[in-house]
């Protein structure tokens, strides 16, 4: 059944990733920059500086492994455009590992079967499918796996640590110790927010541990440990900013709005519904098990409370703590009779809320509280095919005389199409990786191998390139 479902959330992601061809969020652009530097290390043969850098680098004000599994992927699938599909599909993996880490962690905490193993679903089969469906179609999960967003790995990294804790306590082994450390030391290299998020539920995970944290705790600092250090002045700085950024909203903004984007868009209301639905559940049975899953999920999402002190806040940086829900969802399968009704209503809900957010207009609820006066970042929206006529001035370039490029009235980008820089930011960056080099000079110059002037739809001519996002025509005069 998991199998079923992998193969078909693929087929949807990839198809909504081909058919997107949109500018990419100003956040975004900067990870596929520094993703771009590493790439450069493996293209050049440098490897020794690749891992270096995966280490210690200095990639601007994030870790720097993030990046690093951009990079190395970027360079196996041949380089090039970042925003080909199968360059984007890289950022799928951290919802994959999501899924298999919550279902993986419900089945290991759902109680035995008590002789039950001749029904069609198992304790443990009903359990890990409903929590692996339950988190393959969050919502928020989903939009951040369709972008480069560390975020999006984050959502499976923690899972992945909450798992690893409670494993490394129920073996109490050498291996699983080390298995436990490692994971947490690489998950503090792929953004700070992974300490606030993972701190409460790996503790409570990994309770049974007791002194095998020393060895942890000394294997996850010798991991993370250097380059923090070595970025010390910079992370005082970056926190700092952190805790006193946003503007001021009342207390009661701040304090509701993670909550009600957990319903709204992190969790979405199926995932929330089969949560409660299953912690109420796994409440009644009372078992031992049930009562460490439920623990860990509390914990779990008390790092909305952890999330709701700092000033700044996004939808995104709650979405590690979304599989939490997964979890409840999981134990409460467990503990029903017709263990098949459960999981399939999870899968047909799920998969039906999925889509339908994946091609309706994003909307803000009004009881969502708005702690935010910038324009919103929409990780979950429809594809958009519009490109902003990128590909086709391309194109035309690559077949041009010699000579320069001359852009005339580059747009800005409406927030309502991207948050992210103005057009003629994207194409230096759009050109280089597309194997093209040119000087680019603004306005009109009669010596310019290609004319691109930017015009309103009501001067457009049959041999303009219409841009429906801008409502404009992009108009290319080649020499």
């Amino acid at each position: 059944m998991r199998v079923l479902l992998t193969i078909a959330w693929m087929l949807g992601s990839l198809w909504w990733l081909s058919e997107d061809q949109v500018i990419r969020d100003g956040d975004e652009e900067g990870h596929v920059g520094a993703a771009e530097l590493m790439r450069l290390h493996l293209e050049g043969g440098q490897y020794g500086a690749f891992a270096w850098d995966t280490w210690r680098g200095d990639l601007g004000e994030y870790p720097p492994v993030y990046p690093a599994l951009v990079g190395a992927w970027w360079w196996l699938a041949g380089s090039g455009l970042p925003g080909v599909t199968p360059v984007r599909a890289v950022n799928l993996l951290g919802l994959l590992l999501a899924a298999w880490a919550t279902a993986q962690l419900a089945q290991r905490l759902c109680p035995p079967d008590n002789g039950a193993r001749k029904k069609r679903w198992s304790v443990a089969t009903a359990a890990s499918v409903t929590a692996f469906a339950v988190v393959l179609t969050l919502p928020l999960a989903n939009g951040l796996a369709r972008h480069f967003m560390p975020e999006g790995l984050l959502v499976g990294w923690v899972a992945l640590s909450v798992y690893a804790a409670a494993r490394a306590a129920d073996r109490g082994d050498t291996n699983s110790t080390i298995f436990l450390g490692t994971v947490l030391g690489a998950g503090l290299l792929i953004k700070q927010t992974f300490l606030p998020l993972a701190i409460l539920p790996v503790m409570v995970a990994g309770m049974g541990l007791r002194s095998g944290w020393l060895g942890v705790l000394i294997l996850t600092g010798s991991i993370a440990g250097p380059w923090y250090w070595s970025h010390l002045a910079d992370q005082t700085n970056y926190i700092s900013s952190s805790i006193q950024a946003g503007p001021q909203f009342s207390q009661a903004a701040h304090l509701g709005y993670y909550p009600a984007t957990m319903l709204h868009l992190v969790g979405g209301p199926v995932a929330v519904v089969a949560a409660v639905t299953g912690g109420l559940l796994a409440g009644r049975r009372g078992q031992a098990p049930m009562r460490r899953g439920l623990a860990i999920a509390l914990a779990w999402l008390l790092g909305l409370v952890i999330l709701a002190v700092i000033p700044k806040k996004y939808p995104r940086l709650a979405a590690p703590l979304a599989p939490a829900l997964g979890l409840l969802a999981g134990l409460g399968a467990a503990c029903t009779r017709r263990r098949d009704l459960f999981p399939v209503a999870t899968v047909l809900c799920g998969t039906g809320w999925l889509v339908w957010s994946s091609v309706s207009p994003p909307t803000d609820p009004t009881w969502v509280p708005r702690v935010d006066g910038k324009c919103p970042q929409r990780w979950l929206r429809p594809p958009n095919p519009d490109d902003l006529g990128l590909a086709v001035l391309a194109k035309t370039l690559a077949s041009a005389s010699p000579g320069p490029l001359a852009v005339d009235g580059a747009p800005e980008i409406p927030c309502s199409i991207q948050t992210t820089h103005p057009w003629i930011n994207h194409l230096d960056p759009y050109l280089r990786r597309a194997g093209i080099e040119r000087p680019v000079v603004p306005g009109t110059a009669p010596d310019a191998a290609v004319q691109a002037t930017f015009l309103p739809l009501t001067e457009a001519t049959p041999n303009d390139v219409v841009l429906p996002s801008l409502d404009l025509v992009l108009r290319l005069q080649a020499r």
